[in-house]
């Protein structure tokens, strides 16, 4: 079953994730291609001088992470998770600050 993405600004299908960073928090929201283009446009002046960071590389440790509840609860939020392999980063993070 093909997942659907609601916004959350606004509860129209159609959605897609956009993800983006505020110091050293990162976010992410489902929005529609409008909902998109009106954030980018307020954003536009700071984008346009700002610098392009790459991702973060950083490792979170592996000792004490219980991989099948966070498989758990990334699934139950929506995640769509492989069934095996290491988990990513941002949805550990997402784990351990639910």
């Amino acid at each position: 079953m093909a997942m659907i993405r609601v916004s959350d600004l606004s509860g129209n299908r159609e959605a897609e994730v956009l993800q983006f960073s505020v110091g050293a928090d990162h976010f992410e929201i489902d929005v529609t291609e409008e909902e998109k283009s009106e954030m980018l446009k307020a954003l536009g002046t700071f984008v346009a001088v700002a610098r392009k960071k790459s991702p973060s590389t950083e490792k979170l440790p592996a000792n004490a992470l219980d991989n099948k509840a966070i498989r758990e609860w990334a699934e139950a939020n929506g995640y769509v998770l492989k069934e095996r392999g290491r988990l990513p980063n941002h949805i550990i993070k997402k784990y351990q600050n639910r």
